[in-house]
């Protein structure tokens, strides 16, 4: 069992493991196709920051904010450079390999975009204009700022939104993907979690509700004679006595013991004693019906409950026919032993519910018997004790008693 719950606890870890991990992946992707699109669009943005300072550094040649304009140049120059860099060669926030996706790549690298070719070309006029308008006024007929202010809005701009579209389109697919990731992973759990019920729960349940009633079979019966013991038996008994189990049926409590147990022992040892207890409680039971009760007390007594008898006929009869049955012959060795057994019964009528009464009334009956020879039964009928003692004198005849 241990080995069980061992496989089913290593199978439910390595999936919730292997899950983590895969999810893990996918959010990190997910973040860094996020972050790839905050930097392709800031890429677009400071594309067109690089064409407004330049025109700003030729439209105010003496103004106090060319200077300003020009370090928010060489500044924007620096930021788009960086983002670019990120975005063609990956770097650890977007993605440290296999960047960018190949959809991407395509517009950065192939034709008709050649978004990183324009790149580096706008870069390259941008920084011989920035590094013009440090020492000399930048004219109308620059090349460089024609170039910028041609191209910055114009076809540069409309590449750059196709890069944004593209990693907008590739996040997209992404979600999609990791919705169906999710749905995967439920089923793939749904699923382990019904093999595992099906494989090792429900056969470990079941092992563990035989074993349960074993052990409730094991401590409700007597070891040696796997008849009830004295406690189940009175608490079975007692459930057959409430009210609502009587009826106008009659039934009988019977005490049995066996007739000089301690000269058995003596006589032939206790293994012969056991084995002559095991004949008893097999004869007893072969002369039962299924749902009375018999049990050992403990040492050679045993008592009998039959509920549902019809008459006093019927369970006389019974009684008679237990106590014939437990006179037999048993052999030690070329010894042969006559075994007879005494027997107290009480009756048990509608609305007797007090077990304890019905005990010490087969007790006394027991006691009678014994007392009158033995290898007999006696009623608990004080005033039929009697009677019942001088109709049972010729089984103490057949016994030799």
């Amino acid at each position: 069992m241990r080995n069980r719950y061992a496989i089913a606890l290593t199978i439910l870890g390595t999936y919730f493991l292997a899950s983590y991990f895969v999810l893990h992946a996918a959010i990190q992707q997910q973040r860094s196709m996020q972050r790839a699109i905050s930097v392709s669009g800031q890429q677009r943005m400071y594309s067109q920051r690089i064409s407004m300072f330049a025109d700003a550094i030729f439209a105010r040649p003496d103004s106090g904010l060319r200077h300003r304009a020009q370090q928010d140049l060489h500044a924007s120059i620096r930021v788009f450079d960086e983002a670019h860099r990120a975005l063609t060669l990956g770097d650890p926030i977007i993605n440290p390999s296999g960047w960018p996706p190949p959809s991407v790549r395509d517009i950065y690298f192939k034709q008709p975009y050649e978004v990183d070719r324009q790149a580096h070309d706008y870069l390259s006029h941008a920084r011989a204009l920035d590094e013009r308008a440090r020492y000399q006024t930048i004219s109308a007929r620059d090349k460089d700022l024609a170039y910028l202010l041609d191209a910055g809005p114009g076809v540069f701009l409309q590449s750059l939104d196709a890069v944004v579209v593209a990693y907008n389109r590739e996040q997209q697919d992404a979600a999609a993907k990791f919705e169906l990731l999710q749905l995967g992973l439920l089923v793939l759990g749904l699923s382990t979690l019904a093999a595992i019920w099906f494989t090792i729960l429900t056969p470990m349940a079941k092992e563990i509700a035989e074993r349960t009633a074993a052990m409730e079979r094991s401590a409700s019966l007597d070891p040696l004679t796997n008849v009830l013991n004295r406690k189940a038996f009175a608490e079975r008994a007692e459930r057959l006595l409430k009210p609502a189990h009587n009826d106008a049926s009659v039934g009988a409590l019977l005490m049995i013991d066996i007739d000089r147990f301690k000269s058995i022992n003596d006589t032939f040892g206790h293994g012969f004693g056991d084995q002559t207890i095991v004949r008893v409680a097999e004869i007893m039971r072969e002369n039962t019906r299924e749902h009375d009760l018999v049990a050992r007390f403990g040492g050679d007594e045993f008592a009998i409950f039959v509920p549902g008898f019809d008459s006093d006929k019927a369970i006389r009869d019974f009684v008679e026919r237990i106590c014939t049955a437990l006179g037999f012959e048993s052999m030690h060795g070329i010894q042969t032993h006559r075994v007879s057994v005494s027997i107290g019964v009480a009756r048990v009528e509608c609305g007797v519910t007090d077990l304890r009464e019905l005990l010490l009334a087969a007790d006394k009956a027991l006691y009678c018997a014994k007392r009158s020879g033995r290898a007999r039964y006696a009623f608990a009928e004080e005033s039929t004790i009697d009677d019942e003692l001088n109709a049972n004198a010729a089984l103490s005849a057949a016994y030799g008693i």
